[in-house]
């Protein structure tokens, strides 16, 4: 009797286990600032450009996208989804953006090789958790890569 006790008791505790909520990330994308150069406005706030030249002289580049954060959120990660249309070799930067100036690297790959249609994936957190940042900058491109395609979205997660 008494290990017929022990065996139910240890089975409602497995399943119990097994009930236990899971605390997943809660996401949402965020929107690119305004109509950069060049760029296919896409559902779900993804953005598809093709990459110009290296700036020189007056003539700029496009391989800087903005993402606004709205003020009224505050996230605790940002998770970047790059996919190229083209295997090529590409330089990827992110930044956090700060009112008070200052831009914070938080991720950096130059000559990073990347195959057609497979998705990078990263997260980027703020150095401190007192401060929110209002935007987050992608640099996609690359003198090896000019003319390539690709699709660009930015999540805040909390």
């Amino acid at each position: 009797m008494r290990l017929q006790q022990l065996f139910l008791l240890s089975a409602v505790f497995c399943v119990s286990l097994s009930a236990a909520p899971v605390f997943a990330k809660s996401c949402a994308p965020l929107k690119p600032v305004g109509n950069p150069e060049g760029a296919n406005l896409k559902a779900a706030n993804s953005i598809s450009k093709s990459i110009s030249p290296a700036s020189v002289g007056v003539a700029k580049d496009n391989w800087n996208t903005d993402f606004e954060i709205p003020n009224s959120i505050k996230f605790s990660s940002y998770t970047v989804l790059l996919t190229p249309d083209s295997d090529g070799q590409y330089d990827v930067v992110s930044y956090l953006k700060y009112a008070n100036g200052k831009a914070q690297t938080a991720f950096e790959k130059k000559g990073v090789s990347l195959g057609k249609g497979k998705t990078l994936e990263f997260t980027v957190s703020p150095e401190s958790v007192t401060t929110s940042p209002y935007q987050v900058n992608v640099l996609f491109g690359g003198t090896l890569s000019t003319g390539k395609s690709y699709t660009l979205k930015v999540l805040g997660c909390k």
